[in-house]
């Protein structure tokens, strides 16, 4: 099961069983073909923080059954 967060112009997808980490920058690389993982850790640090940040969100949500609006 993958989960993935897209900011700007970078996208970080995050498979969530093998913890195989995908981090592309969708204006140099719209097809996604070269993983920026290991040469852009600042990118990484940034959106693996919003990521972390939005799953508990939805954990929140989930635990209290609260519904969008």
């Amino acid at each position: 099961m993958y989960t993935a967060i897209i900011n700007g112009d970078d996208k970080l997808i995050y498979d969530l069983f093998s913890q195989f980490v995908q981090l592309y920058d969708l204006k140099e690389d719209p097809g996604e073909k070269t993983n920026l993982f290991a040469s852009q850790p600042a990118a990484y640090a940034r959106l693996s923080r919003l990521l972390d940040a939005y799953m508990a969100f939805r954990a929140c949500k989930r635990r209290y059954h609260l519904t969008e609006r």
